[in-house]
């Protein structure tokens, strides 16, 4: 019986520091230039006036890559990440702006609420395994305590086991502290997700594209929305234009 509940504490306990060491993790990676990539990795790319203008439908695996989680793909809202590449190997300066892209754009704070990490899971089995496991600790200790000092008069060690169990008793505040500190972590998680969506999107303002400038950007669009699309650049003194049809699938 003692073998089984110190089986059973080992294996609580175990589990409390992958929980506790298992927070969000996330990193920022800077978008991957496409211009070079292979025909049959790309969507469209076509030049003119020294200006290439390369388009790319992001995969699961690319969506995973960037943002951790295939949540774009396979909620409700189903929104297709696509890759803009605008190459400026001309002497002009050209401007794109955002309704010179005619495809209806998610904003970059609604695709940011669709990766977000929830808390609340994590928290409830924190605090699960966190209680039960300081529990079986006081429980074990208070049991060793009792056979060694009374039925084994082993005083010294039922010490040790009667300081165990508060050390036990300490397992809980921990696991509240562990608990807040997950919550926070996630806070910060999803901060970095929301900054990170918020740079790699199109802004809502014009964007100068200089020479030997590639420009990288995302495009969210919903499936329901995906169509082929033309994309309008202006040069400085938009006096000249340059128009691309993408014939998105």
């Amino acid at each position: 019986m003692l073998f089984c509940a110190n089986l059973k504490f080992i294996c609580i306990s175990a589990a409390v520091l992958l929980l506790t060491g298992c927070g969000p993790r996330y990193s920022i990676k800077p978008l991957k230039p496409i211009v070079h990539e292979p025909k049959e990795h790309i969507d469209y790319r076509e030049t003119k006036n020294n200006v290439t203008v390369t388009v790319k439908k992001f995969t699961a695996e690319d969506t995973f890559t960037y943002f951790n989680k295939e949540a774009l793909f396979y909620k409700k809202e189903q929104i297709q990440p696509i890759q803009l590449a605008i190459t400026n190997n001309s002497s002009h300066v050209w401007l794109l702006e955002h309704g010179n892209i005619d495809l209806p754009l998610c904003p970059a704070s609604m695709v940011a609420r669709l990766v977000q990490a929830r808390s609340t899971p994590g928290i409830i089995a924190m605090a699960c395994i966190g209680f039960v496991a300081s529990a079986i600790l006081v429980e074990v200790c208070l049991v060793l305590s009792v056979i060694t000092g009374v039925f084994m008069s082993k005083g010294a060690f039922a010490t040790v086991a009667l300081i165990g169990a508060g050390i036990g008793l300490c397992g809980y505040p921990y696991t509240i502290y562990t608990c807040y500190q997950h919550k926070n972590d996630v806070s910060a998680c999803n901060e970095l997700k929301k900054t990170d969506i918020a740079q790699k999107t199109l802004a809502q303002d014009s964007v100068f594209i200089g020479p030997e400038m590639d420009y990288n950007v995302l495009l969210f669009v919903a499936h329901k929305d995906l169509q082929p699309f033309t994309i309008k650049l202006l040069n400085a003194h938009k006096n000249k234009e340059l128009t691309y049809i993408v014939p998105l699938k």
